[in-house]
């Protein structure tokens, strides 16, 4: 390991590059040297002639390869550096904050950028990570809010219509209980006549959060239309939807409105319509919609039930 961090020393590297250099050398100067000072001289004239463009030719053929050698050397060694420089530079344009130190090998350099560059990447991953959660939240408090009508904080006519396919198809694949209570405020358009619209719409509220105290959990109330609301109650049968409806109505009744003023609205009554196991969507709220009709015919303040 210490033999290989030190090959990744710059000036280690250029080091060997010179002792390269003599170790290739050096023993060609020794060979000439020596063919020179004691080969040579035990030959005849003849023979060195004979001998000398081979020799030549020989030495030349024996310095090529240490040559080349020592030139591929220098340009890895080239290349090496100025591939760190280059991923050190391009490194620190992405991440900001990372600085080259020109006194550290270039190993240790790039394992430093791209451990740098790993942890930018990972934070990034976080920071994309935490953003894609808040979005989906949003989304869904979004999706949610778009159910929601607005006034009332009940559900919408456009999740009512949805949801009632939905637990109809349910109740008819599971062989469940479902219930709808129509609910028709008597006589709200007196109401915002001789009050005004901000009283019309604080009636309207306060019918609201009674109607959300007086279901049950699973059940969902909706605002159907202007002054009229929905409660799907699915698993419950005709009886307990009754019951619920009945509740609601005298609730209603025995509650103290007050306009905007503080003044008295005087006696509020609601009517219901209940409807149970229709045989498709169109007939259960059919159903509801004419016992509703029937219950306002009778009097108002009263709940008709399917027979």
């Amino acid at each position: 390991m210490a033999f290989l961090s030190s090959i990744t020393d710059r000036n280690f590297r250029r080091n060997f590059l010179v002792f390269f250099a003599l170790a290739s050398t050096l023993p060609l100067l020794l060979a000439i040297f020596v063919t020179y000072h004691y080969v040579l001289p035990l030959l005849y004239p003849q023979q060195i002639d004979g001998l000398q463009m081979t020799f030549t030719y020989g030495i030349v053929a024996m310095f090529l390869p240490s040559v080349l050698g020592f030139l591929l050397m220098i340009h890895w060694v080239g290349v090496f550096e100025t591939f760190t420089k280059e991923i050190t530079s391009r490194s620190a344009e992405i991440s900001g904050n990372l600085v080259e130190n020109p006194e550290e090998n270039e190993l240790v350099a790039l394992q430093d950028t791209f451990n740098e560059l790993y942890n930018e990447l990972q934070n990034k991953m976080d920071l994309l990570s935490q953003h894609s959660r808040k979005l989906m939240d949003s989304n869904v408090k979004l999706s949610g809010l778009a159910n929601i009508d607005k006034l009332t904080q009940l559900y919408n006519r456009r999740f009512f219509d949805a949801s009632l396919m939905e637990e109809t198809s349910n109740a008819e694949k599971h062989k469940k209980d479902l219930s709808l209570v129509l609910i028709d405020l008597d006589n709200f358009k007196t109401y915002n006549d001789n009050f005004g619209h901000p009283t019309g719409d604080k009636l309207l509220k306060e019918i609201s959060a009674l109607i959300k105290s007086n279901i049950r959990n699973n059940d969902m109330a909706f605002r159907y239309g202007g002054d009229e609301f929905a409660i799907l109650l699915p698993g419950c049968n005709i009886n307990i939807a009754t019951q619920i409806a009945d509740k609601l109505v005298k609730y209603v009744a025995r509650h103290h409105f007050r306009a905007t003023d503080d003044s008295d609205l005087g006696p509020i009554t609601i009517s219901c319509g209940v409807s149970s196991h229709p045989e498709d969507q169109k007939g259960l709220l059919e159903m509801a919609d004419d016992c509703l009709l029937a219950a306002k015919r009778a009097g108002k303040g009263l709940v008709m039930v399917t027979a």
